[in-house]
């Protein structure tokens, strides 16, 4: 369920898994987005269960958290043969929420709120192709959208106008 904390909606996403290969929850979350965003669709998707390399936006780590380990084999195993106990988190849910709400949510708001990590992502989206890629890092392409050929210009251009008290060159 999403919510909204200082302004900025957040959403829960929960994963369970046994193991995880490097990246994977970020891509995996940086595809729904652009699936959600029409920049991609159910093909890129069906591409990603492939053997083959996809160019899939990996989301900002900001906000991931290992929410609870599960011991399920473990508690099938050993939690019912009378001398061992189950291993369960059940008990300290209050203690865990009541951490997370004190000191992870604020951090990670605060931070959104001076780096802001996921705004940027957000702009870098139409810059992936979506589709199979090379081995080895992923090479610069040219835009495909000009929203972000201008949201660039107007950034060089803020970072090129002169501060209060400096002078301009107009040769």
């Amino acid at each position: 369920m999403p919510f909204v904390r200082e302004g900025i909606e957040f959403a829960i996403i929960k994963l369970k898994g046994q193991s995880f290969m490097l990246h994977q929850i970020r891509k995996m979350i940086g595809l729904s987005i652009a699936i959600m965003r029409g920049l991609a669709n159910t093909e890129t998707l069906k591409k990603a269960w492939s053997p083959q390399r996809i160019d899939i936006p990996i989301a900002p780590a900001l906000g991931l958290m290992l929410e609870e380990i599960h011991y399920d084999k473990y508690n099938k195993k050993y939690g019912g043969d009378g001398i061992h106990e189950a291993l369960s988190w059940e008990e300290y849910q209050p203690v865990i929420q009541k951490f997370k709400e004190d000191f992870i949510y604020p951090t990670i708001i605060e931070t959104e709120k001076t780096e802001k990590s996921m705004l940027s992502w957000l702009e870098t989206l139409v810059l992936h192709t979506y589709d199979i890629r090379e081995q080895g890092p992923p090479e610069e392409k040219p835009s495909p959208s000009p929203y972000v050929s201008v949201l660039m210009k107007i950034r060089n251009n803020e970072e090129n106008e002169p501060q209060n008290g400096e002078e301009q060159d107009t040769r």
